[in-house]
């Protein structure tokens, strides 16, 4: 087994364990939050999502939360048979690397989560009220700080504010979120 640190979208247990995904073989430890400085973008375009999806890069004096995942090493990486590993589902923009986190009660676990490096990350891009509301869910659903979830849901709308499309429907929608 091998814990995994989501903050996007798969911060959501029912998101991750769907049939389409790891088919409830990935079990919630608990919320964590990063020990060194990142911040949570959505700058990586998803064409399954068809929006921007989220990603963590660094950046000095910001923390990001998510949720650790007990997933078998076989559904992390790879081509297990007759299913997806998280790395399919994370898709070829982002790549495995290792963090460190700590959880509310101040262990910090070693762990290792998907992120998309600077050729895959693109500006003015656009997230949608569905993709954002997946991970808003998922941090409400353990409990993380509604500080937090303001200001991812104020990245969201930072993001969609400097979109090159019009994005005025999806920034109001993303408001009542």
């Amino acid at each position: 087994m091998g814990i995994v640190f989501q903050y996007g979208s798969n911060t959501c247990a029912a998101r991750l364990n769907s049939p389409s995904r790891l088919s409830s073989d990935a079990k919630p430890i608990d919320k964590a939050q990063t020990v060194d400085d990142y911040e949570i973008f959505f700058n990586v375009l998803s064409l399954k999502n068809q929006c921007a999806a989220s990603n963590i890069c660094l950046r000095e004096g910001s923390k990001v939360w998510g949720v650790l995942y007990d997933i078998p090493d076989e559904l992390i990486r790879g081509k297990p048979k007759g299913r997806k590993s998280l790395e399919q589902i994370e898709g070829q923009k982002y790549n495995e690397q290792p963090i460190l986190v700590v959880k509310p009660n101040g262990d910090r676990v070693p762990a290792v989560t998907f992120a998309a490096d600077k050729a895959n990350c693109q500006e003015s891009l656009s997230t949608s009220v569905w993709y954002l509301s997946w991970i808003l869910y998922g941090l409400r659903e353990h409990k993380v700080d509604e500080d937090y979830i303001e200001h991812v849901r104020q990245r969201a709308i930072d993001t969609n504010g400097q979109a090159k499309v019009n994005t005025q429907n999806q920034i109001e929608l993303i408001k009542t979120l």
